[in-house]
């Protein structure tokens, strides 16, 4: 698919992007907080945000923006198995660690979890790649409760 434009929001605290095609069209996908995954937005979504100005609920962001925001969520709200876990496990060890020795992050752990949260993002991208072409998923996720904390 030729995307003209790529657009980044916030939309109720949810990460869409929304991609202008050749044709005039817009296709939008929001993230689904229970699996991790982006899922396409309905028309009523992309009317709103594409006729909105800025408000408290719906707002342009930039791509880094986009990717910081949609790994929070991931790290905060789910878990699983596979490499994106492993990942996620060590930003938690350098937060923890940042934690007990009450301290800030150096610029170079913050450069390393910026790093990781690209890679993240990326080993998502590829895996809902793989998964359209009918593969066999590499890793699995599911919502964290209670017990997983």
């Amino acid at each position: 698919m030729v995307v003209e434009e790529r657009s980044y929001y916030m939309y109720y605290d949810r990460t869409l992007v929304i991609d202008e095609l050749p044709d005039g069209t817009w296709r939008g996908s929001l993230l689904d907080w229970d699996t991790g995954e982006f899922h396409p937005a309905d028309e009523h979504v992309l009317r709103r945000v594409r006729g909105a100005s800025t408000t408290a609920d719906i707002s342009g962001i930039d791509e880094d923006e986009f990717v910081l925001r949609t790994e929070l969520v991931r790290e905060d709200r789910l878990t699983g198995d596979g490499p994106v876990f492993a990942l996620y496990a060590a930003i938690e060890t350098l937060y923890a660690r940042k934690d007990a020795e009450r301290r800030r992050f150096t610029d170079e752990e913050f450069e390393v979890i910026t790093h990781i949260r690209r890679t993240t993002f990326a080993l998502w991208e590829q895996e809902a790649a793989r998964r359209a072409r009918g593969e066999q998923p590499t890793f699995t996720a599911r919502r964290k409760t209670s017990s997983d904390d």
